[in-house]
């Protein structure tokens, strides 16, 4: 099979070392195919590097790649692709190292052409520690290029290839077969003479791929890797700044000190060339590297227009300058890094009592993190009933089909991240499970914001699929109008599978609550928990002589608990206090129909009362009933009747009108009850009593 137009030379499925099972092919180097490849013994995913046929039986070379590769592995930086393991079966020689997800630094050059100078630094920097620690380590890496340079999601450089690049070291530029060691471009003089190499050989290759990376182009180029190597051990380069006016002169200055023809005038060390570029970083327009670097550039280099030629005579003088500045800085620096560090150990004190306190007042909710198992080979509905059985929901992992044609359908053929890896309970991170679809697999298409109808029946009866409708809100889709599809659009998905179909049933809807009688801040607080909106706002007279906060809700459009969609604006008229208890308890209005009926005038020798009963009309043919006045005349007690007669204009129904009977208790009135028995109509009864004192 050939991936990529490359044979893999039938490497997958074949483990390695009862051990490592290569799973896929990932790329070829100059020297090596990398394979991904699974530990079956810890169970996560590595790179294994297999060594070319024609290497392999180089014993000169195989011996000095396992020494190297031994020593590599000792490494422990986070900018150093780490190697684990390197072993030989049935003559496959290979190096089993750590899996990096990202792309190579070359592959970022072809995409971005070239970096800005402060974006590219960061990456040297990165580059410039890993080789630090290697060399403080006794390890020299001789190939330093853009291909060996892994960049990761989160632009983290790793250095990888330190075991091959360093047991493929000759005396001659060339392979056999006249394969490039590495890349020439690269190289250093003494390397394309065949001299002795050291650290200060890969500064030199960094400083090359710190040229490349802030100018898009290489400053040593032709058309043989011989021309190449003359150019590294004769010529000049151009300015950096002569091709990016933007790139600041100390760049220049760093650059050039790192390629400079004889080691002893690079950088002593890749410490002192990261320090400089860190201080590049913090001071753009200080002066560092190479100051005198003129002195060996040719009379041909193109110098532009904005750059002044150094004066040769203070170079010592403001070398001196510099040296004392870094020094002064670095003592600066320690002084500050002490007093973060006891700040930080204060503050961090501080933290833990606050902490603690604050932990003992709130009920903890325990969690528990996942460990991932091995679901290859298992399948999809077997493991969805695992991930369930753990409290798994259907967010914190994803199905993905992929053309697999020697799988059975529906069976997991890849998983993503490897078994044995831990998923904390925070939601961050999503099991990937890449399950078979076998050979029949169909590409879905978008269908978002189309009638499901439609999109259903193309989905059923076109394709195949078995397709389940579930319906949910949504703000940007009409109702019936498709919101999305899972698997969503792009995926591949076998034929005759199942689409689950998200449909619009319209924005979420929700009641108009109890805002009458609110004051204005509550009424807003209601509207906004629901998603609604104040709409237009009518002020009463009144209310505008109040302060907003006194201010009540007397009205409002929709009325109260009307269904409307979230973000309907809501019409409120507000008023006073005074309103609003008006509108819940209104005045009675009097009936216009009532009829003012005179009773009993009780007359004393000091006082008169009269007293006057409203009686409403009885009826159509109910007569008004006249009263008459009686006259009391004290001291003998007596009983004064008051007849009230029927109208002769008017034949009442039964009963007959009463007599109103007024009593005068003692000889000596004080209190003179009059009471006005009921009247009995066909259409009410009216009861009166009125009480007067007199003195």
């Amino acid at each position: 099979m050939l991936l990529n137009g490359i044979s893999n030379n039938g490497y997958e499925g074949l483990v390695l070392g009862n051990r490592y099972r290569i799973t896929r092919w990932l790329g070829r180097g100059g020297m090596a195919d990398v394979y991904l490849a699974t530990d079956l013994l810890e169970d996560k995913e590595v790179a294994v590097k297999i060594l070319k046929a024609e290497f392999s039986t180089d014993a000169e070379f195989l011996r000095r790649f396992e020494r190297e590769a031994r020593a590599v592995s000792s490494l422990s930086h986070p900018n150093i692709v780490q190697v684990y393991d390197i072993g030989e079966e049935n003559g496959i020689h290979y190096m089993v190292m750590e899996y990096i997800e990202g792309i190579t630094l070359k592959e970022l050059l072809h995409q971005c052409v070239r970096l800005d100078w402060d974006a590219a630094i960061p990456i040297v920097i990165q580059i410039g520690l890993a080789l630090e620690h290697a060399h403080r380590n006794g390890i020299i890496h001789r190939d330093i290029k853009p291909q060996n340079i892994m960049i990761t999601p989160d632009v983290k450089a790793k250095v990888t290839d330190f075991g091959i690049a360093s047991a493929s070291s000759a005396n001659t530029i060339t392979m056999t077969g006249g394969d490039a060691l590495g890349s020439v471009h690269y190289f250093s003089p003494e390397q394309a003479r065949g001299g002795l190499v050291g650290e200060k050989s890969d500064i030199y290759s960094l400083g090359i791929l710190l040229y490349e990376l802030v100018t898009g182009v290489l400053p040593f180029d032709g058309d043989t890797s011989v021309s190449i190597a003359i150019k590294h051990l004769q010529e000049n380069p151009q300015l950096p700044s002569s091709l990016q006016p933007l790139i600041p002169a100390g760049l220049d200055g760093i650059i050039l000190k790192c390629i400079q023809k004889s080691p002893e005038k690079r950088y002593a060390s890749a410490s002192d060339l990261v320090g400089d570029l860190d201080a590049l970083m913090i001071d753009p327009d200080g002066e560092y590297g190479m100051l005198d670097h003129f002195a060996e550039v040719s009379s041909t280099l193109k110098v532009g227009p904005i750059r002044q030629e150094p004066n040769y005579g203070k170079v010592g003088q403001i070398e001196s300058a510099m040296n004392e500045r870094r020094r002064l800085r670095r003592r600066d620096l320690v002084i500050i890094l002490a007093l973060v560090f006891v700040a930080g150990i204060a503050l961090f004190n501080i933290g833990a009592i606050a902490w603690e306190s604050f932990v003992n007042k709130i009920p903890t909710q325990s969690s528990t993190d996942f460990i991932v198992g091995n679901y290859i080979g298992m399948q999809i509905k077997v493991v969805e009933e695992q991930l369930r059985a753990n409290g798994f929901s259907t967010d914190a992992y994803k199905i993905e089909y992929v053309p697999e044609d020697t799988v059975q359908k529906g069976f997991v053929v890849r998983q993503a991240p490897s078994a044995g890896s831990v998923i904390k309970s925070d939601g961050m991170t999503i099991l990937n499970l890449y399950m078979s679809g076998g050979q029949t697999l169909v590409t879905l298409g978008d269908y978002a914001g189309q009638n499901y109808l439609k999109a259903k029946t193309q989905l059923e009866a076109t394709l195949g699929f078995t397709v389940t409708v579930h319906q949910e809100n949504s703000d940007k889709y009409l109702k019936d109008q498709v919101i999305r599809t899972d698997p969503a659009a792009g995926q591949n998905v076998p034929k005759g599978g199942e689409v689950i179909m998200f449909v619009s049933i319209g924005k979420e809807r929700v009641k108009v609550p109890a805002l009458l009688g609110a004051p204005r801040n509550l009424a807003r607080k209601l509207l906004t928990d629901l998603l609604l909106v104040e709409g237009g706002v009518q002020l009463t007279a009144e209310a505008k002589l109040i302060p907003e906060s006194e201010q009540i809700v007397i009205f409002c459009d929709p009325v109260v608990g009307t269904e409307v969609e979230i973000h309907t604006p809501i019409s409120i008229r507000y008023g006073t206090t005074a309103q609003w208890i008006a509108i819940i308890h209104p005045t009675p209005t009097p009936d216009p129909h009532a009829t003012t009926v005179p009773t009993t005038v009780l007359t004393t020798e000091t006082t008169s009362t009269t007293i006057e009963t409203t009686v409403p009309t009885i009826s159509t043919t109910a007569a008004t009933l006249p009263t008459t006045a009686t006259t009391v005349a004290p001291p003998t007690p007596a009983t004064i009747a008051t007849t009230v007669p029927t109208p002769a204009t008017a034949t009442p129904p039964t009963p007959t009108p009463t007599t109103t009977a007024t009593s005068v208790a003692t000889p000596t009135p004080t209190t003179i009850a009059t009471t006005v028995s009921t009247i009995p109509t066909p259409a009410a009864s009216l009861l009166t009593t009125a009480t007067t004192a007199v003195p």
